[in-house]
């Protein structure tokens, strides 16, 4: 891996750990797509674009008190 893109990694993983979406979204594709179809958890699916994942992750990090990846 090369060290930006180790540092965009460290980037998003900050911005999801603080909750800030906007932060994270804007590291990311517009198409992009986060593939939890093999999940057994509630939140299994596809999820396309900005919005769905937005969604989800409002969904999955919000019943946590706190969320640290």
């Amino acid at each position: 891996m090369t060290r930006e893109g180790a540092d965009l990694i460290r980037r998003g993983i900050k911005a999801l750990n603080d909750r800030d979406l906007d932060g994270l979204l804007a590291l990311l594709a517009p198409d992009v797509e986060l593939d939890w179809r093999n999940s057994i958890g509630p939140y299994a699916g596809l999820y396309r674009g900005h919005e769905e994942v937005r969604g989800m992750l409002i969904d999955y990090i919000d019943v946590w008190e706190e969320f640290h990846w």
